[in-house]
């Protein structure tokens, strides 16, 4: 674990869209951690049927890393539950996140949604929080697809959807993956934000996605608006919930997890090129 203070392409049906993973070029702040040592309670918090720092039931190939311990039926009938929460020092209006995720071969989709990650300050909750940007995955064929997830001063804008549903998580998949998050916050009223999420150096839904949808009617490219509770990020956490839960104990692991912010918009490299990407608005979407 290390800490430090510091002062592809993807082709779709209406055309191509060269992407690299948007990333910030000099970070105020950089927490890693490679879970191989003692946990840093400084920066991780609770946490909800986890492991620190133990080898990877499906593949110990990485060394230690951090598990996700799901249970049929556990914390009620019907659902499954785990997670791990940390907290930033700082305020962040830029935020690059990333880690490697394994998804065991026993991963069958929940019948509903569950939970991928959350970003959040204030009080948790879409309605609560100053701002809230988090995503879930749903079930499509073979798998589960990631959602867009926004709320802000009171809004929750629902969840929006690539209309291609790639997966986040394959079903028997038995593999690593790398995930990929990037979120800037608006700079002022009037301006917006973006958020990405991609796998594998694949761009698979973001807030300028040309293929993701919302059945909102506010623009999906226009959610992540100034939030005057407070346009800040200072707390998150990794998986979560599942709704319908699993059939049987599943377990994820993740390693080699690295977050890096800025407190005040800086500058970045990398990013899809949107220039003649589509505009799609208000279209609903069928969970």
């Amino acid at each position: 674990m290390k800490q430090h203070l510091l002062v592809s392409s993807l082709f779709f049906t209406i055309s191509s869209l060269a992407y690299a993973e948007t990333s910030l070029i000099n970070p105020d702040w950089i927490f890693q951690d490679d879970f191989e040592s003692t946990e840093d309670r400084s920066f991780w918090g609770s946490e909800a049927y986890t492991d620190f720092g133990v080898t990877c039931p499906g593949d110990n190939s990485n060394g230690k890393s951090l598990v996700f311990n799901y249970q049929a039926d556990k914390p009620d009938a019907g659902n499954s539950w785990s997670e791990k929460r940390f907290k930033l020092p700082v305020d962040a209006v830029q935020l690059e996140m990333s880690y490697d995720l394994f998804v065991p071969t026993d991963y069958i989709r929940s019948p509903r949604n569950h939970k991928n990650f959350v970003l959040w300050s204030g009080t948790y909750g879409k309605f609560n929080a100053n701002i809230s940007v988090s995503s879930e995955s749903w079930p499509t064929d073979g798998g589960a697809t990631p959602s867009v997830y926004i709320g802000e001063d009171g809004n929750n804008y629902g969840h929006s959807l690539n209309r291609l549903r790639p997966h986040m998580y394959t079903n028997n998949s038995g593999r690593w993956q790398r995930v990929h998050v990037f979120l800037e916050l608006a700079t002022e009223q009037g301006d917006y934000g973006k958020f990405e999420i991609s796998k594998d150096g694949v761009f698979i839904n973001g807030t300028h996605h040309p293929d993701a949808k919302t059945d909102s009617s506010t623009d999906l490219s226009n959610q992540i608006n100034y939030a005057n509770r407070g346009n800040f990020i200072d707390q998150g956490y990794l998986m979560g919930w599942v709704n319908g839960g699993f059939d049987t104990e599943t377990s994820f692991c993740v390693d080699n997890f690295e977050i890096k912010v800025n407190t005040s918009h800086g500058e970045t490299t990398g990013g899809p090129n949107l220039s003649y990407a589509p505009v799609l608005n208000n279209v609903t979407i069928q969970y």
